[in-house]
């Protein structure tokens, strides 16, 4: 019982890719890495760069998320080639661009979603909605920058093949986009669960910390002071403490 006592939330998983500072110059439109991640009603997208964004800069997110062969679908990776979008040609398959560019102190942005540039990082967010999508749908992301001519991209692209855009599942971010979040500290359900635990185990000083432990996330959570991925780490992490104490305690007995 100990063990199952109860979860916080669903933890959000994010996908990252590194790249090596340098390759494009490693200044403010040289790539370092990007995550990538959903939350039930967003995407978000953060990159980091080498260095502070620079002016005569543009910064483009490009989003492939349709089968070209049927719109109603997702992107396809084609079998046995594994082709994205059957790009023989050497394409750009991206449904959407989000470009950001730099002019002196004058910023320009065309295409859907909000990126906020502070420093070395911009975040892009745009939510399911604006592109048609809904939790379970797969996209694939790719990354592109360009300072006067210097163009940088990220994941990389195989030079190799004779083709600088992306054709293949490595050369692209592919990202399944996760349900909303639950947040259990507004569960009638799962309030009434904790507190029957609570009943049926008065003299349980572990569940007693984390019953009290929760409480307190909860307040954090619904002030805004703490995500509820953030509190479900911080509560798993001090849950899977107690169990291995109680697992210990039983040992000696």
């Amino acid at each position: 019982m100990f063990a199952a006592a109860f979860g916080f939330g669903v933890t959000v998983k994010a996908v990252e890719v590194s790249d090596p500072c340098g390759d494009a110059g490693g200044g403010g439109n040289d790539i370092k890495k990007i995550t990538a991640t959903s939350d039930g009603t967003d995407i978000m997208l953060t990159i980091e760069l080498c260095a502070n964004a620079v002016a005569y800069t543009k910064y483009f997110i490009y989003i492939d998320y349709r089968d070209p062969n049927d719109l109603d679908n997702d992107f396809e990776m084609n079998e046995p080639d594994t082709l994205i979008d059957n790009n023989l040609s050497c394409l750009t398959t991206s449904d959407v661009t989000k470009m950001h560019g730099i002019h002196k102190q004058i910023n320009k942005d065309t295409g859907p979603g909000i990126i906020d540039l502070v420093g070395n990082v911009l975040t892009y967010t745009v939510p399911y909605a604006e592109l048609g999508l809904t939790p379970g749908d797969n996209v694939l992301f790719w990354v592109e920058t360009n300072y006067i001519g210097i163009h940088e991209r990220a994941p990389n692209t195989d030079f190799t093949d004779g083709c600088s855009k992306h054709q293949f599942p490595e050369e692209v971010i592919s990202l399944t986009l996760n349900a909303m979040e639950n947040n259990f500290c507004n569960d009638p359900n799962d309030n009434m669960q904790w507190e029957a635990l609570i009943q049926e185990t008065p003299g349980d000083m572990q569940i007693h910390a984390l019953h009290a432990l929760r409480v307190g996330l909860c307040i954090k959570v619904n002030r805004g002071d703490l995500t509820v991925d953030l509190a479900a780490e911080i509560f798993e992490n001090m849950k899977r403490a107690l169990i291995s104490a109680k697992e210990m305690e039983i040992e000696e007995e």
